[in-house]
């Protein structure tokens, strides 16, 4: 399993040196949307992609005034769903304070506030990832840490920046230095939403007492600073037999998003809500259901509200940019600041 998770009351991680062109803390962007009872996290191609040249009618890339191709960014189903949404909003307030609205006015923002928070459903959600290796499974060997953006400020982001920031004010050392780095330590605890509902909350994040190396094996650490396995190989954009991954987008934004059941261990299937020929195709006796699509499939699932989950993986977060947005805590370990918006949700399980 090439993913870290933080279950145990005490997990520890040591951050590697990140691959060429990436960064210590890359960024990402994920839908989150609710699939058979479960949050399901959904790479997003329009914000992880790379923009690639627009075509004409005949396949030519279609050039600026410059004679340089045009660049856009890969279709995404959901965030087209998205932005189609918001576009239904009354903006004749928007340039308005909300002090000084009208009644009238402030019944058209109560109207765009609902259009906004069911839009918000299928926008792309910003995450950090960060490679390294899980102390307490190193045979596993390299591991992704995945975790939400939080706009509050009160995310396992910030918990772990002003840490790193230390380390390397004190020691002048660069915390995933083979020899002389330091492990993370995160502590984790049991909390409870306002709805009641339990999940696995990072609750404190320090550095180790002490510097320590990667492994006391030359060897095992050469071995896991040339592993090329980047983020974009573990989070894949989700597939489904017979369909590509956007049409499974397209599925996803009309809420009929395929999924792999195993409830019955007799009867293990995929279902196509709502789409029966689909369904059907997908189950047929030559077909190979192995554990592969179905690992594929529940590689990242984020478990249903009434068991415990890592509220990193069930809160609203905000939309943003990739590559351009990435941190390098090398050079500059300070936490980033954002204004806050009551109507965003930030950190309501949904």
């Amino acid at each position: 399993m090439k993913v870290f998770r933080c279950q145990k009351d005490k997990e520890i991680f040591r951050i590697l040196p990140p691959l060429p062109g990436h960064e210590y803390v890359d960024t990402a962007h994920f839908h989150v949307v609710k699939i058979n009872g479960k949050y399901v996290k959904i790479y997003c191609p329009k914000h992880n992609d790379a923009r690639t040249p627009k075509l004409d009618a005949a396949g030519q890339p279609i050039l600026d005034q410059n004679g340089k191709p045009i660049l856009v960014q890969s279709p995404c189903p959901l965030c087209a769903k998205a932005d189609a949404l918001l576009a239904t909003q009354d903006k004749s307030i928007l340039k308005i304070k909300k002090e000084d609205l009208t009644p009238a006015q402030l019944k058209i923002k109560e109207s765009n506030d609902v259009i906004y928070k069911n839009a918000m459903q299928y926008a792309a959600q910003k995450f950090y990832i960060i490679r390294g290796v899980d102390r307490g499974a190193t045979k596993d060997g390299v591991k992704f840490w995945r975790f939400k953006y939080n706009r509050k400020k009160q995310g396992i982001y910030d918990k772990l920046i002003p840490a790193l920031s230390g380390f390397v004010d004190e020691t002048g050392v660069n915390f995933t230095d083979v020899q002389k780095g330091v492990d993370v330590i995160i502590n984790v605890v049991d909390n409870v939403t306002p709805a009641g509902a339990k999940y696995r909350d990072v609750s404190s994040i320090q550095c180790a007492r002490t510097q320590n190396a990667l492994h006391e094996d030359p060897v095992q650490i050469q071995k896991w600073i040339d592993d090329k396995t980047t983020w974009k190989d573990v989070f894949k954009p989700k597939m489904a037999p017979n369909i590509t991954s956007v049409q499974y987008l397209e599925l996803a934004a009309q809420g009929n998003a395929p999924y792999w059941d195993d409830a019955d261990p007799q009867n293990k299937m995929w279902i196509f809500p709502n789409n029966p020929e689909l369904q059907a195709k997908a189950n047929t006796r030559d077909r190979d259901n192995s554990s592969s699509e179905e690992d594929d499939y529940d590689e990242d699932n984020v478990p249903a509200m009434n068991k415990f989950a890592n509220i990193e993986q069930i809160t609203k977060a905000d939309v943003g940019v990739n590559r351009d947005n990435s941190i390098d805590v090398s050079s500059s370990l300070k936490t980033q600041t954002s204004k806050a918006s009551i109507e965003e949700l930030d950190d309501l399980p949904f």
